[in-house]
This record gives structure tokens, sequence and C-alpha cells, in this order.
């Protein structure tokens, strides 16, 4: 998760953010926004993406462990899990090596954030 964090910010993600902010009104949670970022841009929100899904994975794992509190977890997990649901989603990415768990946590949010439904496989539907 480290690398891929580094490969991301080297100071730009922040400025990246700013940018997206500034100019899409409901960002993250509206759809289209990664048109507006030059293709550098795009591939270090990509790799920011992709870590960010990683530490989610992370937590949900333990939280399904019982390591963590369960109301934390629904507090702090499923808050993140549903503000990144967007950027997974315009990004392409997908859940595919997630816990089956994951998978139906987030067919759940999705429904409800009224994206695309994700497959049994992790997979968006197209």
């Amino acid at each position: 998760m480290q690398y891929l964090t580094n490969w991301a910010n080297g100071g730009e993600v922040a400025r990246i953010e700013a940018k997206l902010f500034d100019q899409v009104d409901g960002f993250p949670s509206v759809l289209g926004w990664s048109d507006l970022l030059t293709s550098e841009e795009k591939r270090r929100y990509e790799f920011r993406v992709i870590s960010r899904a990683y530490e989610l994975n992370n937590d949900w794992f333990q939280c399904i462990e019982g390591l963590v509190n369960q109301e934390i977890c629904q507090r702090e997990v499923h808050t993140r899990m549903r503000r990144n649901l967007h950027r997974f989603y315009e990004l392409g990415f997908g859940f595919e090596r997630s816990q089956s768990s994951y998978i139906e946590a987030m067919q759940g949010l999705a429904l409800e954030e009224g994206l695309p439904a994700v497959n049994d496989d992790g997979t968006w539907q197209q």
C-alpha cells in the first residue's frame, strides 16, 4: 500500500483532489470527473484509489475477524467504503480479489448509491 501511495502522491494527490473539488459539484459522489484529469493526473489518482481499496479490504478483514469493535466498523469502515465507491466505479476498479462478504457489502452500497450493480465475482455490471 505504501508503494502505491508514494507513487500516487509525490505531493500531487492533494492538488488533484483540490482541482476536482473545485471543478466538480458533488465530487466524489458523482460521475464523469475523471475526464477533467490529464493522463498523468488520472494515473496518479488511480494509484491512490487502488491503495485506498487495499486499505479498505484490510480494514474489512479485521472487522469480520472481530479484531476491531463492530461499532467502529459500522461507523468508520462503511463510511469510507461509501465515500470511495464512486471513485472505484469511475476508475473501473472492481473487487475481484475481495472476500465475498466485502463484495456483498459493496453490492448493497452500489444499489443505495444508484450505481451499476456489482456482480458476485466483484466486477461491475456493464
